[in-house]
């Protein structure tokens, strides 16, 4: 592909989106496989099924992109490895992938196959897009909350490959770290089960309820000429659970925008018609953007068609306040907490003067006070991209081919150490805990930087001097390509003062250290399988942690004495660069009156549990599995003296901590 030309990427999450897709002009096509794809909602594709569709594609010139883009428990490296042996024969143009063991494990097994780093692996400075090319990557799809300043500097840094999502829903914490669906129902939206808690109403003190972390949908119609004008190589639109309508209004509404056949005022025109949500360009415009959260707007997509105020079977009777559902039309109910129901199909309709009322193929799910959206509308072409033929010698399948899943996971037998005293590491994020912990016998510490804070901390100060060989400093996840120099500048300064010991937050920070260095990688390097963790040690990260939402089944399979454990921490549910607009420290309950905090720092907004995660009780038995190096970590408190001596007695006595709970370790994570 040329520096100057621009390839337009389209969803498709069925074969009538598929067809939709090619029909609209779409240069490329991604789609998923049944299993490890993001969007386990969908229905997907089966390797047969694409064993037609990929090389129909490509002898019309289109390429086609295989999403394997969640994170793998150990227990699933198997079948994940007879995945790519069936992908290898499909012979895709590229494989989206999000976790890091599994890229590494592709490398070494499937060095011909195209590694595309997906948006969920949260690269997002220049730093990570390093990372990503000693990995063997071609092409990174970066976090979607970077500005185009950001984007413009990271362009000239690189010769990788930049995606860039163009249009479709957004998600409020950051790409790829979100633990809401998980810690509300143990369904990972990490792995694919997004429940969709960021749409969800909720209420916080001096202020009415409202839908406080749901975005607008994004579009990028103004930002196109100069992507295409910096060399920008992919324009991706998101939407694999939209409709096939969807695809094909969407794709060739930007189709004929890059084809110069219409103007940027009658593409959004078209996209205003994509039965979606208001529109807003993010954080294109700067950190600091507005407009992005409706608080007060309902959280579905689609066409509103009105309150529902009545049900009888499969018998609907909405307000007329919307748009009027015609007899072919697709609608969802969606509760008034925010829910989503499921898609049903409308059979008739009946106007009175105020009320409408449909009769659909399924009312299960509806209730009194919901709304009602129409999310697709008939059209004839569906009926069209259905009989489409695929006239294509496929691509053959062939069981017991490629490489043997024991091959893989005998590399991946660790010993398991039996340790009859386990390793403390004390979290904080202040000096003033670090005060009042710093005392503590045989335990480490872990230190979260904030900006303000690793501007003035020294070692030449008594505090630090004096714990230095037991101090283990914690950089941030998110840190910006215009802040990347700041943060080296003091990484270098600190390591000149005799500080080797370093968490880094996302995996292209270990670009910022050297061999000196021993490196801790923090929960957001997502490390759920033994491939990573062997993945993570011979890249020079001595120690990873272990996800809070990880659960015993998992662990026994991978626990590892190199591994970290939380068994004590208040769990951010969302962190986000969206400004948020519940004021710092307010409380805010869900629906089911559950408790959280509000928390601004770092021109960052976290929503944090004010239930800890309190697994003090089950140390034995992690420690039966291999795991041998637990976490108390106290972030997100003020400094407690006896908060601190009531959470670390429950650790020496191995018992409950009041008022915890258990995350996914005992009920399990999806």
């Amino acid at each position: 592909m040329s520096k100057s030309t621009i390839e337009l990427l389209a969803p498709a999450g069925s074969i009538e989106s598929f067809h939709a897709a090619i029909d609209a002009g779409a240069d490329a096509i991604y789609l998923g496989f049944d299993d490890f794809n993001a969007r386990g909602r969908q229905k997907n594709f089966t390797a047969q099924t694409m064993s037609h569709l990929i090389p129909y594609a490509q002898e019309l010139g289109k390429k086609v992109y295989i999403t394997m883009n969640t994170l793998i428990k150990d227990g699933e490296v198997p079948l994940f490895v007879e995945s790519c042996n069936a992908m290898k024969q499909l012979k895709p143009d590229a494989v989206i992938v999000q976790d890091l063991g599994m890229a590494a494990m592709l490398r070494q097994y499937y060095p011909n196959i195209e590694l595309h780093a997906s948006t969920q692996m949260a690269v997002h400075n220049s730093a990570g897009f390093e990372a990503m090319k000693k990995m063997g990557f071609t092409r990174v799809v970066p976090s979607r909350e970077l500005t185009l300043q950001e984007i413009r500097k990271i362009n000239n840094k690189t010769n990788l490959e930049i995606e860039l999502f163009i249009h479709g829903a957004l998600c409020y914490s950051l790409s790829g770290n979100c633990l809401a669906s998980s810690y509300l129902g143990g369904m990972s939206g990490n792995r694919g089960h997004c429940t969709q808690v960021c749409r969800r109403r909720f209420s916080t003190e001096g202020t009415k309820s409202g839908f406080y972390f749901s975005p607008r949908d994004f579009w990028a119609i103004d930002f196109v000429d100069e992507y295409r004008n910096i060399g920008i190589k992919s324009l991706k639109i998101e939407g694999r659970m939209r409709s096939s309508e969807y695809v094909f209004n969407v794709t060739s509404a930007y189709r004929k925008f890059l084809d110069g056949e219409i103007s940027v005022e009658e593409a959004k025109m078209r996209l205003d018609e994509d039965f979606g949500r208001p529109k807003c360009s993010f954080l294109l415009n700067g950190a600091n953007s507005t407009g992005i959260v409706s608080a007060g707007t309902p959280a579905g997509t689609g066409l509103f068609a009105g309150k529902v105020m009545g049900k009888m079977g499969n018998e609907i009777t909405v307000t007329k306040k919307g748009e009027i559902p015609e007899e072919g039309d697709r609608v969802r109910f969606h509760s008034i907490e925010g829910d989503e129901g499921v898609a049903t199909k409308v059979e008739s309709v009946f106007e009175s003067d105020d009320m409408v009322t449909i009769t659909v193929t399924d009312g299960t799910g509806f209730e009194n006070d919901g709304s009602l959206f129409i999310i697709s509308r008939k059209n004839p072409m569906i009926s069209k991209w259905k009989k489409t033929k695929v006239n294509v010698e496929p691509r053959i399948l062939k069981r017991g081919k490629g490489v043997a899943t024991g091959r893989v996971m005998a590399q991946l037998d660790f010993p398991k150490v039996e340790r009859k005293t386990p390793f403390l590491y004390i979290r904080v994020d202040s000096l003033e805990w670090l005060k009042l912990v710093k005392g503590t016998k045989n335990a480490k510490f872990i230190l979260s930087l904030t900006e303000e804070m690793v501007g003035k901390i020294t070692f030449n100060d008594a505090l630090l001097k004096s714990i230095s060989g037991s101090l283990i400093l914690a950089i941030p996840t998110f840190i910006p390509e215009t802040r990347l120099a700041f943060w080296k500048e003091n990484i270098v300064r600190l390591q000149k003062e005799g500080h080797h010991y370093w968490m880094i937050g996302q995996f292209g920070e270990k670009e910022l250290f050297t061999a000196k260095d021993t490196l801790f990688a923090d929960y957001p390097v997502w490390a759920m399988n033994r491939f990573t963790h062997k993945m993570l040690k011979e890249n020079g990260i001595e120690h990873f942690t272990y996800s809070p939402e990880d659960d015993i089944l998992n662990l026994k399979r991978a626990g590892n004495d190199a591994g970290l454990f939380p068994v004590y921490m208040r769990i951010p549910l969302f962190t986000s660069r969206v400004n948020s607009v519940i004021r710092d420290h307010h409380k805010v309950e869900d629906d089911q009156r559950q408790a959280f905090t509000s928390i601004h720092r770092d021109e960052m907004d976290s929503l944090i549990s004010d239930q800890p995660l309190g697994l003090t009780h089950r140390i034995d038995k992690m420690m039966e599995v291999g795991i041998n190096r637990f976490i108390l970590d106290f972030s997100w408190s003020d400094p407690d003296m006896n908060l601190f001596r009531n959470i670390l007695d429950c650790y020496n006595r191995r018992q409950r901590i009041p008022n915890s709970v258990l995350f996914n370790h005992k009920g399990g994570m999806k």
